[in-house]
């Protein structure tokens, strides 16, 4: 089962590759400590927020950069998967 993770300007992904995301925040970074490039996780989202893309990296939280180049309008449901690479989260 996947993780419940609450929706923050940086989240935090626990062990395992996906996670249910809770909550209505901007989603601006995610924390990558325990990734390695090529890692793959996919996140469900319970409600809908927005993902913003290529946001200031705080290391060790990192942005993500979205297919679109712009930000993210998700709503309740919707699946995304993310790549991590050299220091940025790519959306697949």
């Amino acid at each position: 089962l996947a993780a419940s993770i609450a929706s923050a300007a940086t989240i935090t992904i626990g062990i395992g590759n996906s996670a249910v995301v809770t909550g209505t925040t901007t989603i601006d970074l995610i924390t990558s400590t325990d990734f390695d490039n090529g890692d793959i996780v996919t996140l469900r989202f319970q409600s809908a927020l927005t993902v913003r893309h290529n946001q200031a990296a705080s290391a060790p939280a990192y942005p993500i950069w979205t297919k679109s180049r712009a930000n993210l309008t998700i709503a309740s449901e919707d699946v995304i998967m993310l790549m991590f690479q050299g220091g940025l989260w790519y959306e697949l």
